[in-house]
């Protein structure tokens, strides 16, 4: 399954994918400035408050820097959180 997102109903997300490595972010497979991640979320939520929000992150990045992630999307509404991990090429 691709990593964008589908829709329940027009407009509605179900799962929005958010991507993390050491350098860069993504939402939706776009590139992010993490100083925009809350408005960007904020909005998403807006529209689909119930989406479940799914982290791809990579090896490297340090646990602090994903529990500020986990942090920023409850902030922005979200309730369900999925993480997972792959191993650096």
């Amino acid at each position: 399954m691709a990593a964008a997102s589908k829709a329940a109903s027009p407009g509605t997300l179900t799962t929005i994918s958010v991507t993390i490595t050491a350098e860069k972010l993504f939402v939706r497979g776009r590139a992010v400035e993490p100083l925009r991640l809350q408005a960007q979320l904020e909005a998403l939520a807006e529209r689909s408050p119930s989406a479940t929000i799914a982290v791809q992150a990579d090896a490297t990045v340090p646990k602090e820097r994903m529990n500020e992630l986990v942090k920023t999307i409850k902030a922005a509404g979200f309730s369900t959180v999925e993480v997972a991990t792959r191993p650096v090429p």
